[in-house]
């Protein structure tokens, strides 16, 4: 995991250093509204494409025993030939850890999906955007997966696997273009 963050750390890094004009911080108001609050970071990267890292958490959102954490790098190609303008597609890569308890059983694993996003940026003012988007995903998983019963000190090594055809990045962000 450490080795992935430090990849994707570093080609946001080198993207922001090689010539990119345009940074925006942003918000999905839809994980916002879900109690997963989240905070991206979108980088220009040619006239009609973008570079983004979004991350997202939560624990214990609407009083369910859930913790969560995830970031979905994603690059993006702008229809319309300009950058954070208008319709676009994407291609991201989400990775996250997390525990969910169950009426029944314990969910402890981390995942990994790759997947495909569309959406369309509306432009409200030179600095505001706002960013309608969704998208589908396969996303692979490992985890240990046990019964509440169970003492889960005695299992130690992972105990499911297997890959789930998800939704991703399904709402709406509000964008501040910093320049």
């Amino acid at each position: 995991m450490r080795k992935l963050l430090i990849t994707i750390i570093s080609v946001i890094s080198f993207a922001a250093n090689s010539g990119a004009q345009t940074v925006a911080v942003n918000s999905d108001l839809v994980m916002d509204a879900l109690q997963t609050p989240s905070l991206g970071l979108e980088f220009t990267t040619g006239n009609s494409t973008t570079l983004s890292l979004n991350a997202m958490g939560n624990y214990k959102p609407w009083g369910a025993d859930m913790k969560m954490i995830a970031i979905q790098p994603e690059w993006r190609y702008y229809l319309s030939r300009r950058a954070m303008s208008r319709h676009f597609i994407g291609l991201c890569l989400p990775f996250g850890t997390y525990k969910v308890t169950g009426t029944d059983k314990v969910y402890d694993g981390y995942g990994v999906g790759v997947g495909v996003t569309f959406g369309y940026v509306l432009s409200l003012s030179r600095r505001w955007n706002i960013d309608f988007h969704a998208g589908v995903q396969n996303f692979f998983y490992k985890q240990k997966e046990l019964f509440k019963t169970e003492d889960p000190t005695e299992l130690i090594t992972d105990n499911s696997r297997g890959s789930y055809f998800l939704p991703t990045r399904i709402g709406i962000s509000i964008a501040y273009i910093l320049d």
